[in-house]
């Protein structure tokens, strides 16, 4: 292995990784509902709950609305999630620039996406594991 993680190395313990990552950053820290979004949706997809991502369950789950809620009148979830779109963009632009793993909420879904960072710093901490056969789930 070169040091420069493939699309095949990556792990689950590496979008962990990802996730922490950003909620620790300066960009996340200003925001405590894009953190709690961002770790709702990734930790759902990770246990493979990922078509369960529907603005009212993340209205329920995430920012507390009942069953009464009807997202033609309350876009808090779209709200939210273009701010997080917004957040992740500038994170990834700066700080986390030399990521291994880039994390983005692709529009039109709720569900996260993890791609290779083809700028990753491959001396940091943060490119994967050597000798890793597990695929992201």
């Amino acid at each position: 292995m070169t040091g420069k993680l493939q699309a095949t190395d990556m792990t689950s313990a590496d979008i962990e990784d990802a996730l922490e990552r950003v909620l620790s950053s300066k960009t996340f820290t200003r925001s405590a509902r894009a953190r709690e979004l961002l770790d709702y949706l990734v930790k759902q997809e990770q246990a493979g709950n990922a078509a369960m991502l529907k603005e009212f369950s993340i209205a329920q789950d995430v920012f507390g609305k009942d069953d009464q809620f009807d997202p033609s009148i309350d876009a808090v979830v779209r709200v939210q999630a273009g701010r997080l779109r917004d957040n992740l963009a500038s994170y990834y632009a700066d700080e986390g620039a030399h990521d291994g793993v880039c994390i983005s909420i692709p529009l039109g879904t709720y569900v996260p996406s993890y791609e290779i960072n083809e700028n990753a710093d491959p001396n940091a901490d943060n490119v994967g594991s050597e000798g890793s056969n597990h695929g992201a789930t």
